[in-house]
Parts: C-alpha cells; sequence; structure tokens
C-alpha cells in the first residue's frame, strides 16, 4: 500500500524478478483524485519447463551416458548433466539457446549443435512443456577382404579386430560381401587375419581408426596367392613361382625328347654333305687321269 501519492499518471517497473519467474513487462498506470482505494496488479510468469531428449537416431529410446549442456545466447553455460534412460527437465526464461553435446556414448557420433527458443508463458498460466529431442548417430565400420590381383570379394578368411589394449572387439569368417560393424566406439584398432583362405599367403596386420563421423568408414585387407618353390637347371636352384593351373597338351604316345630329332636331322645333313663331297673329289681324279 502507498498512501499520499498525488493524482496523475506513473510506472511500475519489476528490477529483480523471484528465483524461477520472468521479469514482468512495465506497467503504466493511473492515481485518480478519489479517496476509494485504487489498486494496481503485476503478474510475473514461471520460467517455461523443458524437456531434453537424447536418444538414439533409429529409435525413441534414451540413450544414457552422453554429456550435454545447454548455453544461452551470450554463450553462458545454464545447464550440464549427462543424459540416462529417463528425459532431463529443466526450467529456463524465455529466450534463445543451444543444446550441445561434448562427449557422445561409446559406440556413437557427436550430435550437431542444436539452437532452440524458449517463447514466454502466457499469464493464464500455460503449463505446456518445451521439448527439444537430439539423436545420436551409430559409428559405421565396412571391412573388405579382397584377392590382391583383383577388387573381389574372398572368402574363407578368419579375421579379428581388437583395440589398443589387446582386447578382441569382433571376429569372423569373410565372404562375397564386405563385413559391417556397427557402433564400435572411436579409437586406434587393428585388423589381424587369424586364417586365411587355401592357396593365399596371411596378410599382415591392419591398424585403422574409427573417427567421429556418421558416414560409413571402410578399411581394405588383400591377400596374395601363395608361392611354390621349385627346381630349376642352373645349379640346383629354387625358384619361387606362383602357382598356377597349365592347361595339359595331348599326349601322342611318343615320349622321346624332341632334342633326340633335331640332333639327328642334324648328323643327317652332315653325313649327306661329307658323302657329296667325297663323290666330286673322286670324280675329279678320274678326268686327270684320262
Amino acid at each position: 500500500e502507498i498512501d499520499l501519492l498525488p493524482a496523475g499518471r506513473y510506472t511500475l517497473t519489476e528490477i529483480t524478478a523471484p528465483d524461477g519467474y520472468e521479469t514482468a513487462e512495465t506497467i503504466s498506470f493511473e492515481v485518480l483524485d478519489t479517496g476509494e482505494i485504487q489498486t494496481v496488479v503485476m503478474k510475473d510468469a514461471p520460467f517455461r519447463e523443458v524437456e531434453i531428449s537424447k536418444t538414439d537416431i533409429t529409435g525413441s529410446k534414451e540413450l544414457p551416458g552422453a554429456a550435454l549442456e545447454i548455453t544461452d545466447a551470450e554463450h553462458r553455460v545454464v545447464e550440464s548433466w549427462i543424459s540416462t534412460d529417463t528425459p532431463h527437465m529443466v526450467r529456463l526464461p524465455s529466450g534463445a539457446y543451444y543444446l550441445t553435446e561434448t562427449r557422445c556414448p561409446d559406440g556413437y557420433v557427436t550430435a550437431e549443435t542444436i539452437a532452440f527458443t524458449v517463447q514466454r508463458r502466457e499469464t493464464t498460466g500455460d503449463m505446456e512443456v518445451c521439448r527439444v529431442a537430439m539423436k545420436d548417430e551409430e559409428t559405421k565400420l565396412e571391412i573388405s577382404k579382397q584377392d590382391i590381383t583383383g577388387g573381389e570379394e574372398l572368402p574363407g578368411a578368419r579375421l579379428v579386430i581388437r583395440d589398443k589394449n589387446g582386447q578382441e572387439m569382433a571376429s569372423w569368417v569373410s565372404g562375397t560381401k564386405p563385413h559391417r560393424i556397427d557402433r564400435l566406439p572411436m579409437g586406434t584398432y587393428t585388423l589381424t587375419e587369424i586364417t586365411a583362405p587355401k592357396g593365399y599367403e596371411t596378410a599382415e596386420t591392419i591398424t585403422f581408426t574409427i573417427k567421429d563421423t556418421p558416414q560409413v568408414q571402410k578399411v581394405t585387407m588383400k591377400d596374395k596367392p601363395e608361392e611354390t618353390e621349385r627346381e630349376t637347371p642352373e645349379k640346383g636352384k629354387k625358384k619361387k613361382t606362383k602357382t598356377k593351373k597349365v592347361k595339359a597338351s595331348p599326349d601322342t604316345g611318343d615320349h622321346t625328347p624332341a632334342g633326340f630329332y633335331a640332333g639327328m636331322a642334324v648328323l643327317s645333313a652332315l653325313a649327306g654333305a661329307a658323302a657329296l663331297l667325297i663323290l666330286q673329289r673322286r670324280r675329279v681324279r678320274g678326268a686327270r687321269r684320262s
């Protein structure tokens, strides 16, 4: 109550609102020239209740383990928490805000920051909840096992992935299509071939990194055919050659080496030439005597 306020026009301004309430807008009023009690009412609207939902992009189930924070238009942190299996509730005054994921759960990719606005609640007592949803995508890995001579998939290889501590994360036998692994936590891993397909050498271990990206990340391991050893004519040395199937020639029944026939042909030619030379010399001698 204010007594002895002269008649005239005035403004009523709220300098600071109570905790959890919006600052009310300034009110203009007039004091009339009367002895009756004149009443002026100012109402404060409570902060808007905001529901923050953190889920997997493939469904609506809450995703625990994400570190989240809300900042205002001046980039001041007004709320921070770790997501659980239920949505997070917070009361905020009207204004512009940003929801940021500072750490994502294992096997997921960091979501992009979301901008949202909290509208001023009407003084009529509107209790509608403001809802904001952030979804995380899984990491995606594709392992391709190929023949080094081409790009086709090579089935039958037993492979294993281990983390930097040597813990086995996945194992499988390669097939006719690349092997897909989802939700592998970001970090550095090794891909090892335990057993190579028949006829191939075991490939060297590959080190790769799962990055913070929603794109499919690809790793390719290639095997080369095994090499066999055979004797060579040069001092019994062994020469490594790649195993290769050769089409057999038809068997004629004659197993005599081809070099034998070539030698006989040369000898026959030489004998014929010698006979002709001797015959010619005899004719020359006979002509001289006559």
